[in-house]
């Protein structure tokens, strides 16, 4: 019983660690988040001629050479969006598997707590038992000393 405490506290400390780490990278994601928001917000807000646009009007090298800068600008961001998208399903099976562990940790809590109420209850009903025999021992012997 006493090892099950033991690795019941430590599991606590783990399920804690956890949480503050789960918390911090929240944090991060949506700070992130926040950022992109903006990003896209200022980048692709105004573009009013697609990429192929600018292919089939261009004049010169240098206006294509510029959009497929911004193509692979593009690109990058939908990248990054794609590993914010990856980082926020981590965190959410993250807090599933932590809250699962949480409850499998609160079931054996409350299973030792059981045990341990039936193993002080058989204790003590042993213990009186032994204080029955104890008496009727004495009553014994004195009938026989008797």
């Amino acid at each position: 019983m006493d090892e099950l405490e033991l690795s019941m506290a430590q599991k606590n400390d783990e399920i804690e660690q956890a949480n503050k780490d789960l918390a911090s990278a929240q944090q991060k994601f949506n700070s992130q988040q926040d950022d992109m928001k903006l990003r896209i917000k200022y980048m692709y807000e105004d573009q009013s001629t697609s990429l192929s646009e600018v292919f089939l009007s261009s004049k010169n090298m240098s206006e294509v050479l510029k959009a497929e800068y911004v193509q692979q600008v593009y690109d990058y961001d939908r990248s990054k969006l794609d590993e914010m998208s990856n980082t926020a399903k981590s965190i959410s099976n993250l807090m599933v598997s932590l809250e699962n562990d949480k409850k499998s940790l609160e079931n054996m809590a409350s299973e030792l707590t059981s045990k341990q109420a039936l193993l002080y209850t058989t204790l003590d009903d042993l213990n009186s038992k032994d204080a029955d025999l104890s008496s009727k021992l004495k009553d014994a012997q004195q009938r026989a000393a008797a």
